[in-house]
């Protein structure tokens, strides 16, 4: 074999990375998305607290607008770096010839749905 040619094992450990790095974005995404919604908690316990008119108003549409943006394009990123590790699984596994990785392709949000509380109760019952 020559020095420019990757073996199956190399090839693996390549995909391997580059599920980490995935892996990786997917969680610090995640923990952006709940610190967005404690700031947008707080904020708008803040303006509970404020006298209603048209300043307040203004300042809760300019507050949802920012959260939801943030929001869309945190989800947006985490869902297109799901979708990448469930192909990443699929291949590493392929190439393996056996199941080694299926968290994003079996257990993760991705296969069921993230507001499926059906699979929430089915995970929960089978864990006793």
């Amino acid at each position: 074999m020559s020095e420019d040619q990757l073996g199956p094992k190399e090839k693996i450990a390549i995909l391997a990375l580059e599920y980490t790095s995935l892996r990786s974005e997917i969680n610090v995404r995640m923990s952006s998305i709940y610190q967005v919604v404690a700031v947008f908690a707080a904020v708008s316990a803040w303006m509970l607290q404020q006298p209603l008119g048209w300043h307040l108003l203004l300042a809760g549409c300019m507050a949802t607008i920012g959260f939801a943006t943030c929001i869309w394009f945190l989800a947006r990123d985490s869902i297109k770096a799901a979708i990448r590790v469930q192909e990443l699984e699929f291949e590493i596994n392929k190439r393996a010839g056996e199941k080694l990785l299926i968290w994003e392709s079996e257990l993760g949000g991705l296969p069921h749905g993230y507001w499926q509380f059906g699979y929430f109760f089915r995970l929960l019952k089978s864990r006793k």
